[in-house]
This record gives C-alpha cells, structure tokens and sequence, in this order.
C-alpha cells in the first residue's frame, strides 16, 4: 500500500486466484489511481513462475523490487510433520524464494538496477 501511495506500479500475488479481487480492492482503497496488477503465484510451481515474471516485465519492461513474502509453517511439534508437509513447507519457504530470485536476477542484472 505505501508503495501504491508513493506512485509506484505495485504488482502483488497471492497463491490462490480467488483472493486476487480481495488483495485489488485493498490496493485500491490506499490509493484509487495506483498503477497495480495483482496475479496468482504458487511458488512451489514453477511454470507459474515463468508465466508470472513474463508477463511482469512484458507489461512494465522492468522489474524493480521483489520481495518474497510467501510462507508456510507447521502448527504443532515437528516430529509431527509428515514428510509431504516438511517438503511443501521447504518449497514454499526456500525452493520457491530462490527460484523466483534466479528468475528475476537476470532481469534485474539487464536493467543494471533492482533491490531483493
């Protein structure tokens, strides 16, 4: 929202597509005449991955910021975690940043600028 105040193109993504509407309006309530596009991003798919940083920087020719704000965690002890869940909250919270960051890099290294 202060980034949507400052009169940045705000590009925000959420991993389940019924909540891009929710995350738009709240966008839009900081700020009616932002610049913003809010998409679906699993980061533990990476084809979606792809299709996201495309389509970002196709629609604004560059990428300045990204910040990873993904995460998954286990309620409970850990012994408790079976190992689907121990390997979605590790792709979530450290396969899937990495990915995205080695996606975005090359992008940012072209425009000789960018902050993760």
């Amino acid at each position: 929202q202060e980034a949507s105040l400052a009169g940045y193109a705000v590009v925000a993504t959420v991993r389940d597509k019924k909540d891009c509407l929710l995350v738009e309006q709240s966008i839009d309530q900081c700020n009616k005449k932002s610049d913003r596009l809010v998409l679906a991003l699993d980061v533990t798919n990476e084809l979606q991955m792809d299709e996201v940083v495309a389509h970002v920087n196709q629609t604004y020719g560059h990428i300045d910021i990204l910040i990873h704000n993904a995460g998954a965690f286990l309620l409970g002890p850990p012994d408790t975690a079976s190992p689907s869940q121990a390997e979605y909250i590790f792709r979530t919270n450290v396969t899937g940043p990495l990915l995205l960051t080695q996606k975005v890099l090359p992008i940012m290294r072209k425009q000789k600028s960018g902050k993760i």
